[in-house]
């Protein structure tokens, strides 16, 4: 009958829309639950990674692990690094896996199976990672600081402002600096490679971001506590809000025309195929 198939559809529409509300065309969108509070993930065009943070809230307990699924979203590995103490920040470069891991950097070489860690001495509460040109960057959101890890492990203060609270990094390449988000307020910073804020936007109607991530010229943004996606272009313009779910949104990804959100309070990660 035509009402019941009407009911159908609009009933099939409500489930695709119920979790989130979204401006991207979406080929297939999948939630995937069963993590231990996801806060990062990462895809390396064949391989999704997710950080867990673990049950516990203790940096002493190690129960944080890294799970390996396909670009489908199928788990091939729950805990494909296990005894993590509390990790966040996940990033591959060169074939290695670097996750910000309470006051540590953790490095997996894929190719060997060998882990190396870095401790970073008097740090508080690493976030996020990024690498280039071999070094290793990661914030640290209590301290107000990016902390820089060269290649032969040294480890210095990159960017310290008080009340800075950076979550997010990345460097981009178009703009030869790199973009480093706060989570205590809205804004959005350009930082030069030796460390110096060139420029800050802040965000009229946003609480704080978590994540950053850029695709095809475009930024995007996680506000944790709003539960929304940004989008604006390279200029720092352009501001769209192009996604917004009913809870968190920690570390996002978007790249190779997918993207993921790990949605941590829900125990849940989000993988979207997109087209826009």
């Amino acid at each position: 009958m035509p009402f019941l198939k009407n009911k159908k559809i609009i009933f099939f529409i409500f489930i695709l829309i119920a979790l989130c509300v979204s401006s991207f065309k979406f080929l297939s969108e999948k939630s995937i639950a069963g993590f231990h509070h996801p806060e990062s993930a990462y895809f390396d065009g064949e391989y999704i990674y997710v950080s867990n943070i673990g049950l516990s809230s203790s940096d002493r307990v190690k129960d944080g692990f890294i799970t390996k699924l396909d670009k489908y979203g199928n788990i091939l590995e729950y805990k494909f690094i296990d005894n993590l103490q509390s990790p966040k920040g996940i990033v591959l470069s060169n074939n290695k896996l670097y996750i910000s891991d309470s006051n540590r950097i953790v490095i997996k070489n894929l190719e060997s199976g060998k882990i190396k860690y870095i401790n970073i001495k008097n740090s508080k509460f690493l976030n996020d990672i990024t690498v280039f040109r071999g070094n290793i960057y990661v914030t640290d959101t209590v301290l107000d600081t990016v902390f820089k890890v060269d290649k032969n492990a040294n480890v210095s203060t990159f960017l310290y402002q008080k009340g800075l609270s950076p979550n997010g990094i990345i460097y981009s390449k178009s703009l030869k600096a790199f973009l480093v988000v706060s989570f205590n307020k809205p804004a959005i910073n350009i930082v030069s490679k030796s460390g110096t804020i060139e420029k800050t936007l802040n965000i009229k109607n946003q609480s704080g971001f978590d994540g950053i991530s850029i695709y095809k010229n475009r930024i995007y943004l996680s506000d944790y506590r709003k539960g929304e996606i940004l989008s604006l272009n390279l200029n720092l313009q352009d501001i769209k809000v192009v996604k917004e779910c009913k809870t968190p949104i920690a570390d996002i990804y978007v790249g190779r025309n997918l993207i993921l959100l790990p949605l941590l309070e829900k125990n849940q990660v989000i993988i979207g195929h997109i087209k826009e």
